[in-house]
Parts: structure tokens; sequence; C-alpha cells
């Protein structure tokens, strides 16, 4: 505490090293594209204050139970913020940032602040730790638990396993943004790393908030869990965009029909798994749950590499200069 009225916590110094971080590593990025890495910093000036409005106004609008008021709602050191919304913010940042600035290269900047995003979530993750949020139900080990000596049991610490899975979407998103500097294929267009780590990010959502007591939901009895229903219809909807591009690259095959019926066994697993109750099989539940989610993922991998996108300006000036 800093006098009477500002106090520091420990979570925000992790979540603030975490976004630092997460710039450096978009700065870094943007340079390998040899292009200015001014860009990042100008998307920032915008990306930073919306992406807070934003991730502050989608937790109130989904617990408007806890707030008296308009008043309490707009006071951002009450704590409260949803990461969907902090997404939905940093688009508007860029988009803002793009009119302002006269910057040409959405889905380039795009790539690098989500591979850097990646890492500032999963920075954020374990810095939960500090807030004793993000936790699960009762099990029956101590492993990557917190103990309750009020009801002398272990609930699952979420958090942990949300923090690594979240590392993993970094480590992938890393990789395919280099693995898309290295192929010199004109489908190898900016915009699908952003992509890719926000279908990622959204499967990851389904398994970590499945397992959480404490998420942001929705409902009479408040069984309906946001970020879930966010998290696979954006990884849905982006894979099979990713599969219809390459469908129309290649042209329709046997593989992708299999595809198809793949993710529809991979949705029907996880819906089977989060209607599984019972202590008993909390953890095999959300395994099968992961198992599903990873298919998911490795299918939006690798249709990512041969799906051809292209951003509609970019398009649009293409055509133009062919006629």
């Amino acid at each position: 505490m800093i006098g009477d009225t500002v106090t520091i916590s420990w979570f925000g110094v992790f979540v603030a090293f975490g976004c630092l971080m997460g710039i450096v590593i978009a700065c870094v990025l943007r340079g390998t594209q040899a292009k200015p890495v001014s860009d990042i910093f100008i998307s920032m000036i915008f990306s930073i204050p919306l992406g807070l409005l934003c991730a502050r106004w989608f937790y109130c609008l989904f617990s408007m139970r806890e707030f008296e008021g308009l008043a309490q709602m707009t006071k951002l050191t009450e704590g409260g913020y949803g990461l969907y919304g902090a997404i939905f913010g940093v688009y508007l940042g860029v988009s803002t940032a793009m009119l302002v600035a006269d910057i040409d290269d959405f889905g380039g900047i795009m790539d690098c602040l989500a591979v850097g995003g990646a890492f500032a979530v999963a920075v954020g993750r374990f810095a939960t730790y500090f807030t004793g949020t993000e936790l699960g139900y009762e099990v029956d080990f101590s492993f990557m638990t917190v103990y309750d000596e009020a009801h002398d049991l272990h609930v699952f610490a979420v958090y942990w396993l949300d923090g690594l899975l979240e590392l993993v979407v970094f480590g992938v998103s890393l990789w395919f943004f280099r693995f898309c500097q290295r192929d010199s294929h004109p489908e190898h267009t900016e915009g699908k790393t952003a992509l890719v780590m926000l279908a990622l990010h959204g499967f990851n959502q389904v398994i970590c908030d499945s397992m959480r007591a404490d998420g942001l939901k929705l409902g009479v009895n408040r069984f309906i869990n946001i970020a879930q229903i966010i998290g696979i219809v954006s990884g849905v909807v982006i894979l099979l965009l990713l599969l219809v591009e390459a469908i129309k690259k290649d042209r329709f095959r046997l593989g992708h029909f299999f595809s198809f019926l793949i993710l529809l066994e991979c949705i029907a697993f996880g819906v089977l798994a989060e209607y599984r109750v019972g202590k008993g099989n909390y953890i095999s539940k959300h395994l099968m749950m992961l198992g599903a989610m990873v298919f998911l993922s490795a299918m939006v991998v690798h249709y990512a590499k041969y799906a051809r996108i292209s951003e509609p300006g970019k398009t649009a000036a293409n055509k133009k200069a062919r006629t």
C-alpha cells in the first residue's frame, strides 16, 4: 500500500509485467516483418484504454447483480474484467490506429499482438494465484490444488492448468507466425496467426472455464458459462472458415469430409463431457473434453497452413491493380 488510498497488488504487478512483455514480443515480431515497430506503439495508444474499458463493460454486462448502479460499474479500480472484452477492445484500438495514423497493415499488426497477447494472458492466469479466484471444485488429490481449511478439503486450482495451456497457445502461435514467414506461398497471408491464436485460446477456455466454480455465467440457475460459449463459437467459426478456404484452394477431397465428421464428433464429446456430473469424474470428464479440444486445435493449425485468406482491403486493391 502507498499512502492511504493507493494499493499495489502482486496480481497487478504480474499482469503489468505480462502486458509489458507482450508488447515487447509484438515489437520484436514486427521487426521481423520488416515493418515499422512504431505501428505497435501507435496501436497500443488506442488499444490499452479501449481494452480496459471493453474488458470492464464485458464483465459488468454479465454481472449486473454485483453492482448497485452505473457509478460503481465505471470504477475501474474495483476489479472485474472479461478477457474477451479486452480482445475486442484491442481490435477496436488497432482499427482506430489504422484510421488515425493511416496504417495499412491490419493483419500484420494483429498477428504480432496476438502472439504477444498470448504470452500476456498466460502470465495473467498464473498471477490469479494472488487473487484467490479461478478455482474449481473439490478433488481427492493435492497436486495443483488449494487447501480449504474451513471445510478440510482440496479444490482444484484451475489457474495453473489455464496458465500452462495458454503457454502452449503462445508457443504454437509463435511457431505458426515464424512458419508463415519462412514459407513463400502467397496463401500464407497476414492475419492468420491472429485467427489461430484466437481459436486455440477459445478451445482452451472451453476446458478451463468448465472446471471453474466462479466463472461468468448466464441463465436462471447461472449454469451457462459465457467464456465457454464464446470460446467454442469463435473457435469453430474460425475452423470452418479455414476449412472452407482450404477446400476452395484444393477442391473438395475425402479428407475434408472426414474433417467435418471429426469436427462434429469433437463438439459432441465436449458437450457430453460438460453435462457429466458428480465429484468422482471431475477430472476424467475434463480429460475427455481436453482430448476433443486438442483435436480441434490441431485441425485449426493444419488447415491454417493451407487456407488462402487475404485482407479485404488488399484483395480489392489487388483486383483493381490487375484490371
